[in-house]
This record gives structure tokens, sequence and C-alpha cells, in this order.
């Protein structure tokens, strides 16, 4: 497998990463996908306190 490969399994094949970004940016311009959820996760992770602010 080349470094610009891997696998996926919900796919089953394999893919550039390129695709996984062309993947989400579909999704998100049909609403659905959201980077928000994503980036509070890695903070929740980083161990770092999160705050809603509306």
């Amino acid at each position: 497998m080349s470094q610009s490969q891997h696998w996926t399994p919900i796919r089953g094949q394999f893919c550039a990463p390129v695709d996984n970004l062309r993947d989400l940016t579909r999704k998100s311009s049909r609403g659905e996908f959201s980077l928000g959820p994503v980036l509070m996760a890695l903070l929740r992770t980083a161990g770092l306190e999160v705050r809603r602010v509306s």
C-alpha cells in the first residue's frame, strides 16, 4: 500500500486521502457534515475545557 492510500473499512477499498476530503466537502454542502463536533471531541481528548457560547 502506498503512502497516498489507506484502507477504508466502510467502503471496503483503498482510496487516496483526497477522496475523503472530496466526500466530506460533498456531505458538508448537503448539510450532512459539520466540523464543529470533530473539533470539540479533539479539544476534550486534549483535556481542554469545552464550553458552549450562544
